[in-house]
Parts: C-alpha cells; sequence; structure tokens
C-alpha cells in the first residue's frame, strides 16, 4: 500500500520540482490506506450482511410455505444489489483518491483550514510556474504546511466511518448462517441451493416429510371419499394432524395413525383445488371428479368339446353376467371398460389389462364357475363394484324328430311306397337321421337306413324318405317302424319318434285281406239295414 502511495505522490509532482516533506507524505499515504482499509471494509460486509439478510429471509419462508420461483429471484436481486456496493465502494474510495488533490479535499471535511493549506501545496508542487518565480517561497510555504499537518492525525479526516457498525450488522446474519448450518445442515444446504440457483425447481427441504401427491388428483365424481397422506421415512418431524382446505371451505383435519393421515373428502363436481399442510410440509393440488370406469360390454369366447367337432370358437354376449354352456367347453371372458385401464384382477390374482380391455384366462366349465372382475384406471378411480361374472355348465340337450307321413296305413302291400318327410333338431349339430325296422316274433327282420347326414355346425336337419319293404328286401310281416336322429354326444343313444305298425302283405295275401275287408264291410252295412227296417 506504502509503494502505490509513495508512486501516486511521485506522479503528482514534476521530475527536478518541489516534493512534499516525506513525513507530510507518510502522513497522507496513512490517510489513504485507512480510507481504502475502511471503506472496503465497509462494502464487504455491507455485500455479505445483504447475501446473508437475503439467504436467511428464503430460509425463514421456507419453513411456512414454498417460496415461489418469483419471490426467490426477488431474493436473489436484493443479495445482486448488495453485492453491488463492492464496486461503487472502489470506484469512489479508491479509483477516485488516487490523487493528493483528492486526498486533500477529503481531509478538509474534517480539517477545513489544513485540507485547504494541503490542497495549495499540492498545487504548488505541481505548478512550475509558482516554483520559478519564488521556489523559496514555495518551500517555506510546504514546510509550514507539514509542520500544521503534524499535529493533526489525519486519519481521522475518514468521511464517515461505519466499518465497526457494518462488522456488527454483518456478524449477526454470519452468526445465525453458522447456527443454522450447524443446527440443521440440511435444511441449511437446501435453502443455499434454492437461493443461488433460483431458476431450477428445487424441491424445498422440510422438517417434516410427506409422499408426494400427483399435481392433479382424479376423485370420484360427486362421491365422497378418503385422501391418505404418508409420512415419509425420511421425516424428522412427525405432525399429530394434517390440514387440508378445498377451495373456500372450511378446513378438513386427520389425526396421525401410525405413519398415515387419511382426510376425508366431501361429494365433488367440479374441479378445485386443495392445499395440502402437514407440519411445515405445503402441497397444493387440483381436484378432478372424475366418472368412475364401467364395464360397457362383456362377452365371452366359448370353444366347445371337442367330440362336436366345432374347432371355431364362438362369440357370446354376456347379458346379465351370467352364460349357460355346453359341459366340458372351455370359456375366455372379455370386458372391455368405457376408458384405459391400469390393472385389473380376476378372483384375487392379478393380470396385466391391454388399453380398456380384460382378457381372463380360459377356464374349462364342468360344473358352475363364478368369476370376479375388478379393475383400476390409469387414474386410479376403482369401478363401483366387482363384477361376478356367472359360468353354469349344462347338459348337451338331446335332440328331437318329428315324422310327417308315416303313420298313414297300417297294411301295407310288400311292392307299395310310402313317402314321408322328417324334421330333426339339436342343440349342437345333428349326426344323421333314418329310419329303422323290427319285425314281430322271433324270425322277424331288423334293419336300418341312413336318410341324411349333418353336420356340427348344423343345428337341423330336414330329410324326405320312401319306405318300400320290397325294395328293402323286407319280407311280409307285422313290422315296426320307427325314425331316428343322433347328435355327437359320445355314447348317447338313438331318440327314435314314435312307432309306426305296418302289416306286410304280399299280392295273394293282399287280395285275401282285402275280400275279408269287403265281406266284413258287407256284414256290417247288412246289419245297419236291419236296424234301420
Amino acid at each position: 500500500m506504502t509503494t502505490n502511495s509513495t508512486r501516486t505522490v511521485a506522479a503528482d509532482q514534476p521530475p527536478g520540482g518541489l516534493a512534499l516533506p516525506a513525513a507530510l507524505r507518510q502522513q497522507l499515504d496513512a490517510f489513504r490506506a485507512t480510507l481504502w482499509t475502511i471503506k472496503a471494509i465497509e462494502a464487504v460486509c455491507g455485500a455479505v450482511c445483504g447475501v446473508l439478510v437475503a439467504w436467511l429471509a428464503l430460509f425463514c419462508l421456507d419453513r411456512i410455505t414454498d417460496t415461489s420461483t418469483a419471490g426467490r429471484w426477488g431474493l436473489v436481486l436484493a443479495a445482486i444489489a448488495a453485492c453491488g456496493l463492492v464496486p461503487v465502494a472502489f470506484h469512489r474510495w479508491i479509483w477516485g483518491t488516487r490523487g493528493l488533490d483528492r486526498l486533500a479535499r477529503l481531509s478538509a471535511r474534517r480539517f477545513p483550514s489544513l485540507g485547504e493549506q494541503l490542497l495549495g501545496i499540492v498545487e504548488l508542487v505541481r505548478s512550475q510556474g509558482e516554483q520559478q518565480r519564488s521556489r523559496v517561497l514555495c518551500e517555506a510555504a510546504i514546510a509550514q504546511v507539514a509542520t500544521a499537518a503534524a499535529r493533526h492525525d489525519l486519519r481521522e479526516a475518514v468521511p464517515q466511518p461505519r466499518h465497526r457498525l457494518w462488522i456488527a450488522l454483518a456478524a449477526v446474519p454470519l452468526l445465525l448462517a453458522l447456527v443454522f448450518g450447524g443446527i440443521v445442515p440440511a435444511a441449511a444446504a437446501n435453502a443455499w441451493q434454492r437461493f443461488l440457483t433460483p431458476w431450477r425447481l428445487v424441491e424445498r427441504f422440510t422438517f417434516a416429510r410427506i409422499d408426494r401427491l400427483p399435481p392433479t388428483l382424479v376423485v370420484p365424481h360427486g362421491e365422497a371419499t378418503e385422501l391418505a397422506v404418508g409420512l415419509g421415512a425420511d421425516s424428522a418431524w412427525r405432525p399429530g394432524r394434517a390440514i387440508a382446505r378445498i377451495g373456500t371451505t372450511p378446513p378438513l383435519t386427520a389425526s396421525r395413525d401410525g405413519d398415515h393421515y387419511t382426510l376425508s373428502l366431501p361429494p365433488q363436481v367440479s374441479a378445485a383445488p386443495l392445499r395440502l399442510a402437514v407440519g411445515d410440509a405445503r402441497q397444493e393440488v387440483t381436484l378432478e371428479p372424475t366418472f368412475r370406469p364401467e364395464i360397457t360390454t362383456l362377452a365371452a369366447r366359448v370353444q366347445l368339446p371337442d367330440y362336436l367337432g366345432i374347432p371355431t370358437p364362438r362369440m357370446k354376449e354376456l347379458r346379465g353376467g351370467g352364460l349357460a354352456v355346453v359341459k366340458g367347453s372351455r370359456v375366455g371372458v372379455t370386458a372391455t371398460a368405457s376408458r384405459e385401464l391400469a390393472t385389473a384382477t380376476i378372483d384375487g390374482r392379478e393380470i396385466e389389462p391391454t388399453a380398456a380391455t380384460i382378457a381372463a384366462p380360459d377356464v374349462l366349465v364342468e360344473a358352475p364357475i363364478d368369476l370376479t372382475l375388478a379393475w383400476r384406471d390409469r387414474h386410479g378411480l376403482t369401478g363401483g363394484k366387482p363384477l361376478t361374472v356367472s359360468l353354469v355348465a349344462r347338459d348337451d340337450d338331446a335332440p328331437t324328430i318329428t315324422v310327417d307321413g308315416l303313420g298313414v296305413k297300417g297294411v301295407l302291400l310288400d311292392s307299395e311306397t310310402i313317402r314321408f318327410t322328417l324334421q330333426a333338431r339339436d342343440d349342437f349339430g345333428v349326426k344323421q337321421v333314418g329310419l329303422e325296422w323290427i319285425g314281430s316274433g322271433e324270425g322277424g327282420d331288423r334293419g336300418e337306413t341312413v336318410l341324411a347326414t349333418g353336420g356340427p355346425e348344423g343345428d337341423s336337419l330336414d330329410a324326405a324318405g320312401t319306405f318300400s319293404p320290397a325294395t328293402l328286401g323286407i319280407a311280409p310281416q307285422t313290422l315296426e317302424v320307427r325314425a331316428y336322429v343322433e347328435d355327437y354326444l359320445p355314447g348317447r343313444e338313438r331318440i327314435r319318434s314314435a312307432p309306426t305298425t305296418f302289416v306286410v302283405m304280399n299280392a295273394s295275401d293282399h287280395a285275401l285281406w282285402i275280400n275279408d275287408q269287403i265281406s266284413r264291410w258287407r256284414q256290417q252295412a247288412a246289419e245297419v239295414r236291419d236296424r234301420e227296417m
């Protein structure tokens, strides 16, 4: 400092001219050094005080609420303004006091007479003209002023020295910052991070740590619901209750139960803000009432038993949540919700939904089965209540058969042909229909013929048939004739129509029978005539 000041003094006097006495130069150097030191301390302490006060303000505000980004920027700008004291002080008190004339003017504020004299001799040292007129007088004036200056302590001329006050002002927030940093280092470090980077979304530190809720909380539309708020495992403070306020309604409170608070929310029909406070933890979320996801379509994929020979599954709509299927079928239930789902369960087993569709694994239906479906959408809403799908196993019904035209005659000439039609029905395919006959007595003929064949996909079969004993090789005798139908159920006996009894005769027997019938008719006619007479 002294070397620089000496160079400055030397720069103020011309080469070969008068110079200030060494004692006076030392006084001025000491005055400049004291001035620079005091003003530098004031500027630095002011900047430190401003920065620490702004940080303390943020630290305290964060204990009450989550200071907004705008508020953090405001505190940072205030700290920057406080730091601006340093360059201002440097320019005013250090850069601006390099010359001896400036030092003389500053000393004149404290010592007016001496300051004017110092300014005068500084001008004499600089002025070659005055020195050439009377160098002796100039030296005498300089010596006189130097003697007068020796009786004063120029360091007392420092204008408004407040460095002790600023040291004290800086020491208080510095001490508080050190205390907070020692007691709650995590909170202090978090405050510094939020303070130094106001443009970043740094989560504020809270002594009460809660599990963060999503920004938008979906709740059931028009239904009272419960909101569970959990304390974090690293929470240093475990408040006894949580407080929430929805819009302008009265606050809701919930006592702590273990590590959770359960708030009972009233029914909501429109979006509203919810402000949550747990100790010093704060969060604001938006309640978004939404209707629960509902099942819009319910269908079943039915794979029929193998014996039916139908490889392609059948799709059935489930109305009323129930479906009856033939025993031995494999059924896969598919439910489609009103919107995309996140999770689903079937009888308590979790399955992965595809978008809005729940596809249950196929089940073998040998006895009645109830499937309970539950679901949750991507908003966290569940269905109003679980859906129960009832699958009932029923037996494969026996087919039915109707014959028209087979039971007209009781006596049949062996060469005669009877034409008839039949209709067969079954719930799962008619295999075949035919005609069978049994002769009376031990030696009677037995036989059958297939009239038509169906298929697994055909649940009805209509056929036209003929019955001619001669063509079928049936000898004259009494026959019992039936139509029959078969389905695909293994081991099921044929379903037969009501029997028709025919007396099959050859031509001679038929002629005798005709004569006998005519005789009987004549006898009956005579008896009728006699009664009438």
